[in-house]
């Protein structure tokens, strides 16, 4: 008859140990290796996002024939996408006040000289002006970008000349030595001294986006100006007016309903480590070169590592990204 023997000694408590341990270690380094795939598939996948708005930037511009910006802002580690849609437009032809998307202004003695693009309007200090509307006319909730041709002359009277307004809100003006003046209520909004040529056509734009508002001269940002926004309630029965105390002329006005098309925020493992605090894209969808020579370069990187990512985007348009 065969018999069959068990050991019947077990395993020591050091044994245990030992293997406890061996197996702490492997699952240890296992996590580690599994959240660092993952955090390095965060920042990837982070970075496709960010080139993505950058691309839908481009594309809205492209198919709103309008500018767009995007906000960058690094402490809040976000990206904010601006764009705008044509809420008006009135190429001042004559002296009907006919405007594009059924918006007519209301024009007060001026009258139709050769101008930027075809015929502007000739406009003499304190007896000509241009309604093109109320506020609330044109769902303005988010904000407005105005454009428009300006053509300064000297002022008989030699005086402070208001070329835009809101009353009581916001007025761009020119002072008596022709340098740009720009207030909201009784504040300053100019940060610095720029003069505006007399006898030459120039492009404004005013940007008025949440709590920031811009100027833009011949395609240059001039002043931005952030404030706070719960105080920014525009009463909807506030006219847009053009010129009232203005000696020039002025042609192909363009009102801009701006609204927050992207707001993105990275994840908290991630960090913005380099980029522009603005990007301007021109309705072409391409970045404007006197604010982006050369292109921009966007930095992305893991918070307390070196590893990060690099998207770029050219003058061109090309966007690229890089680990």
């Amino acid at each position: 008859m065969t018999r069959f023997y068990y050991n019947k000694r077990a395993f020591t408590l050091i044994e245990l140990m030992v293997v406890t341990a061996l197996v702490s270690v492997l699952l240890g380094v296992g996590s580690a290796i599994f959240t660092n795939s993952q955090q390095k598939l965060m920042l990837k996948m982070s970075s496709f996002q960010a080139a993505s708005i950058l691309q839908s930037a481009r594309t809205v511009s492209m198919q709103e024939n309008s500018p767009s910006k995007i906000n960058i802002l690094s402490k809040e580690n976000s990206f904010q996408l601006w764009t705008g849609k044509v809420a008006g437009c009135w190429h001042l032809e004559d002296e009907t006040g006919s405007g594009a998307y059924n918006f007519h202004a209301k024009i007060q003695n001026c009258l139709p000289k050769e101008g930027k693009i075809g015929k502007s309007l000739q406009f003499q200090a304190g007896t000509s002006k241009v309604v093109l509307g109320n506020y609330g006319l044109f769902s303005l909730d988010d904000g407005f970008s105005l454009c428009f041709w300006i053509y300064p002359e000297r002022a008989k009277e030699n005086q402070e000349q208001i070329v835009w307004e809101i009353p009581g809100e916001y007025m761009l003006g020119i002072s008596k030595d022709y340098t740009l003046l720009f207030r909201r209520g009784k504040t300053n909004l100019a940060t610095q001294e720029v003069r505006l040529p007399i006898y030459q056509w120039s492009w404004i734009e005013i940007n008025h986006e949440a709590s920031e508002i811009s100027l833009f001269l011949d395609k240059t940002l001039q002043f931005q100006k952030q404030y706070d926004n719960r105080k920014n309630s525009i009463p909807a029965s506030s006219p847009f007016i053009i010129g009232s105390l203005f000696q020039g002329k002025v042609d192909e006005i363009k009102l801009l309903r701006k609204s927050l098309h992207i707001d993105w925020l990275l994840p908290k493992e991630l960090e913005i480590r380099k980029s522009p605090a603005t990007l301007f894209f021109n309705s072409q969808g391409l970045l404007d070169p006197s604010s982006h020579p050369g292109g921009i370069t966007i930095v992305l990187g893991k918070w307390e590592t070196a590893e990060e990512s690099i998207i770029f985007l050219s003058e061109t348009g090309q966007i690229r990204v890089q680990y």
